[in-house]
């Protein structure tokens, strides 16, 4: 790790492939440290480590650095240039989107009707809710079907919410809309948020938090190239292991610790290595 600024310029180039290498490191802590401790018997992640038993604990909360990630990546591929503001970019948006999200969604959608069709709520109105990406937002719909597919309801709704922000330009309608959504998604962690979870009521909130403050980070990125390395692995250590008593275990990691890992991976050359990309 190098102890001076990242080597990219304030116009980053076109594909962020270190970030790609830190969403693939995320993924496999969810899908390989998280959600097999849920199917199975939880007491077999434990025993082997501090670090692996953390993991499969916290596992779940590494979908904000997802959404952190998805807030900076989408700053830097449409605000550089005022791409939304130009002539039919909204309707190369929103293809973009579906052709990204929907046919994943819809495959693995059918393939759990075809096999647990009227088990544990999976019912046809909560199929219909999914249908249209809307199912964390009808109790009890989010933990029915493809259960981990309720974030894909929370990036649409941030998704719609960034293109209305941007459709003019990098202007007060997008600060306005970035300082709304943090501090809506800020003020129910800190009111209402409780530690441990993860909690359904969260879900809307913790997504629009991480990904417009990806956006400020973007946006402030010239500034956070100059931060020193050791002082953003302090963040990384305080965010990861500070105690939040009553308040959201959230907070602490959404504006601590996984901003300062996308800052770090921005400055890790080895991911940029092949198997990283592949993993992203």
């Amino acid at each position: 790790m190098a102890g001076t600024a990242p080597d990219y310029p304030a116009e980053a180039p076109a594909r962020l492939t270190r970030l790609d290498g830190l969403r693939g490191i995320a993924a496999c802590v969810v899908a390989f440290a998280y959600h097999p401790r849920t199917l199975f018997a939880p007491e077999l992640f434990t025993g082997h480590g501090a670090v692996l038993s953390w993991l499969s604990h916290w596992g779940w909360a590494f979908v904000d650095l997802f959404f952190l990630l998805s807030g900076y990546i989408f700053a830097h591929v449409y605000l550089a240039g005022e791409k939304l503001a130009r002539p039919g970019a909204l309707e190369q948006f929103a293809v973009a989107r579906i052709a990204r999200l929907y046919p994943l969604h819809l495959l693995t959608l059918l393939a759990v009707a075809l096999f647990a069709w009227g088990e544990d709520g999976n019912t046809a109105s909560a199929f219909a809710m999914h249908l249209v990406m809307a199912q964390n937002f009808v109790r009890p719909v989010p933990d029915t079907f493809n259960g981990p597919a309720w974030s894909l309801s929370v990036e649409v709704c941030c998704y719609l919410l960034f293109a209305f922000a941007a459709m003019r330009g990098n202007g007060l309608r997008l600060r306005l809309v970035t300082g709304a959504a943090i501090a809506l998604g800020l003020g129910h962690l800190l009111l209402s948020g409780l530690p441990e979870g993860p909690w359904v009521a969260d879900n809307l909130p913790r997504g629009l938090l991480g990904f417009f403050l990806g956006v400020v980070l973007w946006q402030g990125r010239a500034a956070l190239a100059r931060v020193p390395w050791p002082v953003l692995v302090a963040l990384l250590g305080v965010g990861l292991t500070l105690p939040t008593g009553a308040l959201s275990s959230l907070l602490p990691l959404v504006l601590l610790a996984f901003p300062a890992a996308l800052l770090l991976a921005l400055r890790q050359t080895w991911l940029d290595w092949r198997g990283m990309q592949w993993l992203g």
